[in-house]
């Protein structure tokens, strides 16, 4: 079974650009990685999925049923995706996110939830076997500045997920893989310096499971 490494965080914490860079540093060294994003967009009616996720996100009126929408939909793309790697011959599957982080964009829309989200997520995150994940972290302030500065059309959707407490998301990524495969890193680094950082973990951490 293929090793899966999920890179998390905050909206512009930086997981698209950490997935494709350590899916391409670990191809660099010899291992065979897919990005289950890039997979996904590279596949012609995955990506009209992806891309119909994210148009609903961004015209979202700000509800939590259109934002759990989009996500089941991105979800299922990623899903497809995952499932049809994992069968093949591939050393690493790189990750953006896992349903608990759809849970957590749900609850940052519905301030009477009470976390309940993470609870109805925790099955399906289940099929994911995650062996690594990376919560890429940094100041509101940063991310709101980052987030101010993108051309993709966010809304404010995306803005209230910046400042939405995001310990309780953490907390049950930590329990879902144990402490020692959760690793938090500051999102204000070097880019290709966290890429390298990342990848280094995960060549250890396969070298301890005799996958390396």
């Amino acid at each position: 079974m293929s090793f899966t490494v999920v890179i998390d965080g905050k909206p512009c914490a930086g997981k698209t650009t950490q997935a494709s860079l350590v899916a391409q540093e670990l191809r660099d060294r010899g291992v065979n990685a897919v990005n289950i994003k890039e997979y996904s967009r590279a596949n012609a009616l995955l990506r009209g999925i992806v891309d119909a996720a994210e148009l609903t996100r961004q015209r979202s009126g700000k509800s939590s049923l259109e934002l759990a929408i989009s996500d089941a939909l991105s979800f299922f793309a990623i899903s497809a995706s995952y499932l049809s790697n994992i069968r093949k011959n591939v050393d690493v599957l790189v990750m953006e996110s896992t349903p608990y982080t759809y849970g957590y964009s749900v609850e940052s829309a519905d301030k009477d939830s009470h976390h309940s989200a993470y609870k109805l997520v925790r099955p399906v995150a289940r099929l994911f076997n995650a062996n690594i994940i990376v919560y890429l972290s940094a100041d509101d302030g940063v991310l709101l500045s980052r987030f101010e500065h993108r051309d993709d059309h966010r809304d404010a959707m995306h803005k209230r997920q910046i400042f939405h407490d995001d310990s309780e998301l953490k907390k049950a990524l930590r329990d879902y893989v144990g402490d020692g495969r959760f690793i938090e890193l500051d999102a204000r680094g070097d880019k290709q310096s966290i890429a390298q950082h990342i990848v280094g973990k995960v060549i250890a951490e396969m070298g301890r499971a005799g996958r390396a």
